[in-house]
């Protein structure tokens, strides 16, 4: 279990393993990636999606208005 997705599909193309993943992201991975996606069985809880920064840029007017336009992405369209 990992919060972190970005070297999965990778794993995913290279090794017999399956995963759980937002929903959001299956079409795009079946595309790129040439993977197969079926619905899980079962309930999956719910996740939580954190934004994360240093400190020094917490004022920054363009990490402001990154965060932002993140928040409103988040969401306007749930992962």
């Amino acid at each position: 279990m990992t919060p972190n997705f970005s070297a999965l599909p990778m794993l995913l193309k290279r090794l017999p393993l399956f995963a759980t993943v937002p929903q959001g992201l299956v079409p795009s991975w079946c595309d790129l990636y040439d993977l197969s996606a079926a619905p899980v069985p079962v309930n999956m809880p719910d996740y939580e999606v954190s934004l994360l920064w240093h400190n020094a840029r917490s004022e920054d007017a363009a990490s402001r208005w990154l965060r932002e336009r993140l928040r409103g992405l988040i969401k306007s369209k749930p992962l």
